[in-house]
């Protein structure tokens, strides 16, 4: 059902990249919800405060319809019963602790929801996000190519450090804590840049001008660079998601001629992989060793066992099978791998089973975790219902956002970003963005949004 609210003034028409509907959020929240994004990534804490602020205001703001909102109501019993959980766990105390990666998200995503109104709005935080991540990258490859760090007392100022040759070595992580990470990151920023280049793209297939081309080529250049930062990182689950991100684009556009040639190299690159006695040793010698080395395992073969996904989820399932309904509390996985049957040696410690549904399920146990799931879909129920009513202009940016976040719900089935701290905001975000937009009005216009989007950079 949509949310509607009384506008806070006359509605006029005004040229935006596209159409919009009341936004009707105290300006100073939808400001301090921009600041926040712009700094999240470089100074965590600082971006988290402003973030905070924009959530309590839209909380307190709206508290009445908030409190009486079901996503609001139900994530208050999913609270409830994780408390109940964690009391049955096996150290309630780190159970606890574990929550705060789940329970205060939840809540944002719901004050979002009194946010996040219009499509122009989605429009202003793809380009807040690229050109908060254009910094990020350059550190990457002055990370990689420069052996750049940071000094030991930027690091606790910061909140993050910049490792000489990346983490692990030789892959691009630039300010996150892992290559993996900052892929997930950066898979985000290809959907988004993505997104926005389909829209300007068809405003310049109608109307070639100067300006629409200098945006075309920038988000171009955009693409380019967030793609090959996604290739340095060296995660093969994000170079597999790039792929399908690349598909659904092409999918979109109708360029199937484009999906049989993506297709047809995949097949090359996979048959050269892993099909070696198949012809794959002749098609080696065409493409180039670093993906063949790197998807087949031949790139790093002195892996251990124990740090193997496949030994990681058979563990999980195990716990699965023993707790099946309340599961064994957050944060329980990494002490009962590693000090259980499958403990490693101090060189590799394995802190998650690398898939975050196993996880959940091992940790909070089936039940809950199946609850956590519907209730996200039901944030993004509204948005795929209703997608093909809101005017063709803004479907591309709508998209772009539902595919990012399917690209985080992709990531998390062969890693887990839920302990890190920005990578795991960043989904929580893009679910409260798809949950606000598939449940506004359509459409119309407020000169309040237009003044609020207007904040300089």
């Amino acid at each position: 059902m949509a949310i509607r609210f009384p506008e806070h003034s006359q509605q006029t028409q005004a040229p935006t990249p596209t159409s919009t509907v009341v936004n009707p959020a105290p300006l100073w929240q939808w400001q301090s919800f921009q600041l926040g994004l712009l700094v999240f990534f470089g100074l965590p804490s600082l971006g988290a405060v402003l973030l905070g602020i924009s959530k309590l205001g839209l909380i307190g703001r709206f508290w009445h319809q908030w409190r009486r909102q079901p996503l609001v109501q139900v994530w208050g019993i999913l609270f409830v019963l994780m408390l109940g959980g964690s009391a049955m766990a096996i150290a309630p105390l780190d159970a606890l602790l574990g929550m705060a990666n789940i329970i205060p998200f939840g809540l944002l995503v719901t004050a979002l929801i009194y946010l996040i109104r219009t499509p122009t709005q989605l429009w202003r935080i793809s380009q807040i996000m690229l050109i908060a991540g254009s910094p990020m990258l350059l550190l990457g490859l002055g990370q990689l190519f420069g052996d750049w760090s940071t000094p030991t007392w930027l690091n606790s100022l910061l909140g993050w450090s910049l490792i000489a040759g990346g983490n692990p070595p030789g892959r691009m992580a630039a300010m996150l804590m892992y290559a993996n990470l900052f892929a997930c990151y950066l898979l985000v920023l290809l959907c988004l840049a993505g997104g926005l280049w389909l829209t300007v793209y068809r405003q310049w297939q109608q109307q070639p001008t100067p300006t629409l081309g200098w945006q075309l080529a920038g988000l171009t250049l955009a693409l380019l660079g967030n793609g090959t930062g996604v290739f340095l990182a060296h995660s093969r689950n994000a170079w597999a998601l790039a792929v399908i991100a690349f598909l659904g684009f092409c999918l979109y556009l109708g360029w199937y001629w484009l999906v049989g040639l993506a297709v047809g190299g995949v097949g090359i690159v996979a048959w050269a992989s892993w099909l070696p006695s198949w012809g794959g040793t002749v098609l080696r010698q065409v493409v180039p060793s670093i993906l063949w080395s790197r998807l087949s395992g031949e790139m790093y073969p002195d892996e251990q066992t124990e740090i193997l996904r496949s030994v990681q989820w058979r563990f999980c399932w195990q716990l699965i099978q023993e707790r099946p309904l309340t599961g064994w509390g957050l944060r329980s996985f990494e002490s009962l791998y590693n000090n259980g049957p499958h403990a490693v040696n101090h060189y590799h410690w394995v802190a998650h089973p690398h898939n975050v549904w196993m996880m959940l399920g091992a940790e909070l146990g089936i039940p809950l975790t199946l609850a956590l799931c519907v209730w996200g879909a039901w944030c993004c129920y509204p948005l795929v219902r209703r997608f093909w009513q809101f005017p063709v202009s803004d479907r591309p940016i709508l998209f772009s956002y539902l595919l990012a976040f399917g690209m985080v719900c992709g990531f998390n089935l062969l890693d887990v970003s839920l302990f890190d701290f920005r990578t795991n905001c960043l989904g929580w975000l893009l679910l409260g963005v798809i949950a606000g937009i598939g449940r506004s009005a359509l459409p119309s216009r407020s000169p309040q949004v237009e003044a609020s989007t207007d904040l300089a950079l």
